[in-house]
């Protein structure tokens, strides 16, 4: 099995796990009965910007890869 360097740092993952995180805190003081308006919100949002960021990494690799058919003519 070959060791997978780390070509960069994943903000797609960065948010999608910080918003997963504050939503299940979120959801366990909910269950203790707490305030946890701030957490459900940030929890969204990270989870927005992490949709946002893998729709930026996929959409620019599929213009990427259609240029490069293009100018191949």
């Amino acid at each position: 099995m070959e060791d997978q360097e780390i070509k960069g740092f994943s903000w797609t993952s960065l948010f999608f796990v910080t918003g997963i995180s504050f939503l299940l805190f979120s959801f366990v003081l909910q269950f203790l009965d707490e305030a946890h308006l701030l957490l459900q919100r940030i929890s969204f949002v990270a989870l927005g910007l992490g949709i946002l960021a893998f729709l930026n990494t996929w959409l620019s690799k599929k213009v990427a890869g259609n240029k490069s058919t293009v100018s191949s003519d």
